[in-house]
């Protein structure tokens, strides 16, 4: 055993003729691409077989494995520690003899972490080694229970009946967690296999209510801050469900919002609650809807009005109203891209000279997962990429860097840590509304705005790729259809 007190274990197993040289270079260099461990890529690869690669880093490291996968009875012990703990350090509790526990770890080898557990739980601590895969596993068995008991608090602190399995149900609850206020929304949808659950969480205190910390460009933040301080016409955000538009119209009222104006909003649901601000919520079931609700608002004296979402006829034609008759008026719309906007608009029925004269200006957007600071590392930039940008006519640095993140604990070995707003805005100029009232095609519309220095979603995506901000592969993955 001594022989092996200081060397690598990709040494030991290259010396005993288990794997090659080039085999660990390969593996080293997938593992880059993906959120396995190398040990894990070892043993997925069929190169070494799990039992074989494990006993050999414990003898490395003067202890014993433990094949938690086939270990009876070790249930009973996993709760002497909390999950948290567990999880932290990647361990399961497997046995309890007078002041001892038996902890199997990824990385028994950890004196830090052992006298962290120690200290912690008040008990002496037997480090064993186990493999990561079945101890994660085996934690999401033993505590599965919990989070299905978790999940059952939440739905009937939420108001959601627990008996009713037939129909599909949505509630909200607000909690203080930590000190901090976080409302939740569930969404239960019954299945053949079961109910599937559905929680978003609204942390208020993380939400930027900021234009300027949304992610825009500082010339497009110019020319939408211009738009949305007109004291009359349409602004439109525009963009899949999850894609941020309602943070994004938060943070326009929030950046208009005085003692000199009136603002009303009425949303489905109402997410996040401002000051100063009248929010209403529609219900349907009693017939209170977008547009009954808009129709009420004019007779409310306001100056800005938010309306949730845009559905149907009634509602857009309510809207244009509103800003045909001296308000500003702000909405969302599920389009592809900011043409659409247009040509949606038009598909529900709206005058095309109606369009034209209260549009103000469209802004599309997604959310991109940004690169982990952590584990952030350059790479190169591939042939194909540098010929797409050149199609795209995007200028190419002569130092051209690209990054990625390579997968820690803190990203949860998935390379990316928090998300950032990938933008493309339509103002609305003379030229566009004479395209949009002689109902001109959505290419030539395109056209037009691309002319007038209209930046793509896609071109925005990469030019925060350049900066080093997130991976060509998100950008490609959020706008995959443009």
């Amino acid at each position: 055993m001594g022989k092996f007190s200081h060397i690598k274990l990709t040494d030991v197993l290259i010396e005993e003729g288990l794997i090659t040289t080039t085999q660990i270079d390969e593996l080293i260099q997938m593992e880059k691409d993906k959120s396995a461990g190398l040990e894990e890529m070892i043993v997925k690869s069929g190169i070494i077989d799990k039992n074989t690669l494990m006993s050999r880093k414990a003898e490395m490291i003067h202890t014993r494995y433990v094949d938690v996968s086939c270990y009876p009875g070790y249930e009973e012990f996993v709760h002497l520690l909390p999950e948290a703990t567990c999880r932290k350090y990647s361990l399961i509790c497997i046995n309890k003899v007078e002041n001892k526990l038996s902890l199997v770890m990824t990385n028994p080898s950890d004196v830090s972490s052992i006298d962290d557990i120690r200290l912690v739980s008040g008990y002496e601590i037997e480090p064993l080694l186990g493999y990561e895969p079945d101890i994660k596993f085996a934690l999401n068995q033993v505590f599965g229970d919990q989070a299905f008991q978790n999940i059952v608090d939440v739905a009937f602190m939420s108001g959601l009946n627990i008996t009713e399995k037939r129909l599909p149900q949505d509630g909200r609850v607000q909690m203080n967690i930590k000190g901090k206020s976080i409302d939740l929304r569930i969404s239960i949808l019954p299945t053949i296999a079961g109910e599937g659950v559905v929680i978003r969480i609204l942390d208020r205190a993380s939400i930027s209510l900021k234009l300027e910390d949304i992610g825009l460009i500082p010339s497009m933040a110019e020319n939408f801050k211009a738009s949305v301080s007109q004291p009359n016409g349409m602004i439109m955000v525009t963009g899949p469900t999850g894609s941020g538009k309602t943070t994004t119209l938060y943070a326009v009222l929030n950046t208009l919002n005085s003692p000199t104006k009136k603002i009303l909003t009425i949303e489905d649901p109402v997410e996040y609650y401002l000051y100063g601000i009248n929010q209403v919520q529609v219900k349907p079931t009693i017939g209170f809807t977008f547009a009954t609700g808009l129709r009420t608002f004019f007779r409310q004296d306001p100056d800005i009005i938010m309306v949730g979402e845009v559905r149907d006829f009634e509602t857009a034609q309510t809207a244009i109203e509103a800003a045909l008759t001296g308000h500003l008026v702000l909405s969302t719309l599920h389009t592809n891209d900011a043409i659409g906007t247009v040509v949606r608009l038009i598909d529900m029925g709206i005058k095309s000279f109606l369009i034209a004269s209260t549009l103000r200006c469209v802004l599309a957007q997604r959310l991109a997962r940004v690169i982990c600071p952590n584990c952030k590392e350059p790479i190169q930039p591939s042939g194909n990429l540098l010929k797409f940008m050149d199609k795209l006519s995007i200028p190419i640095p002569d130092n051209i860097q690209l990054f990625k993140g390579k997968g820690c604990n803190v990203c949860n070995r998935t390379g990316y840590k928090g998300r950032i707003g990938i933008f493309e805005l339509l103002i609305m100029s003379t030229e566009l509304e004479r395209g949009v009232t002689d109902k001109a095609s959505s290419l030539h519309l395109l056209e037009i705005a691309k002319q007038e220095g209209l930046k793509t979603l896609l071109e925005d995506g990469i030019e925060k790729v350049l900066q080093g901000l997130t991976t060509i592969e998100e950008i490609f993955r959020v706008v995959h259809n443009l």
